[in-house]
């Protein structure tokens, strides 16, 4: 799989440090979503329900075999896949539920949960480093604060992960006001954004839910 390939256009992104890819320029990136959308890697929640309902180890085997290609082509910093931090988050919470289905998986070997944790914890601080605080603070801050949540939540051994959770955590708290108007409308006025945002905070609540963590009344209320 060539990561950094837009098909429409027919553009390779070249692997440089991403400060430095225009990604909003067409003509270097061509529709860069198309490119975000495969590196969500979203598709191996897909791959990991058939692993249970089947235990055929074809379907752990494809997703070695993708998360080897991916991080062999995507070296820390460089490249469009570093580039938006939402993009950081979304794929970081797949990885987790990949982790999470096949966990049980004899292809998911000490060495490459060595290496899968390595690229999780560089995510996380890639996060926290670039949070989208002043560019897009409306789902794009959101999101990344889920993911850093998620790393924190689930990493729970690593050092970092209450500094992340709890940074999370207090975004997403902090954001509810102003993203989530009185009446219940997310503040763009637009029914997908709207959508993306309740997705958003159900995760979290599931997420708190799931630990037995307190539960901040103003998520539910917002919710409903």
């Amino acid at each position: 799989i060539n990561w950094h390939l837009e098909p429409i256009s027919n553009l390779v992104v070249p692997n440089k440090h991403w400060s430095q890819i225009a990604f909003l320029d067409a003509a270097q990136a061509g529709d860069k979503k198309i490119i975000w959308e495969l590196n969500r890697h979203s598709y191996f929640t897909t791959l990991g329900r058939a692993y249970w309902k089947t235990e055929d180890e074809f379907y752990a085997q494809v997703f070695v075999e993708h998360i080897n290609s991916w991080i062999d082509a995507n070296p820390p910093k460089l490249g469009i896949n570093w580039a938006s931090s939402l993009e950081v988050a979304f794929r970081a919470i797949s990885w987790l539920w990949a982790l999470h289905f096949f966990r049980d998986s004899s292809h998911l070997t000490s060495q490459l949960f060595l290496r899968l944790l390595k690229s999780l914890y560089l995510h996380g601080r890639h996060l926290e480093t670039y949070l989208s605080t002043y560019f897009s603070p409306n789902t794009h801050l959101t999101g990344e604060a889920l993911g850093l949540f998620y790393l924190g939540t689930v990493l729970s051994d690593l050092r970092c992960a209450s500094r992340w959770q709890n940074l999370g955590l207090s975004i997403l708290l902090s954001q509810l006001n102003q993203q989530v108007r009185s009446d219940g409308v997310y503040f763009e006025q637009s029914s997908y954004y709207h959508r993306y945002t309740t997705d958003f905070y159900t995760h979290l609540l599931i997420l708190l839910r799931e630990n037995d963590a307190d539960i901040p009344p103003q998520i539910e209320e917002k919710l409903k």
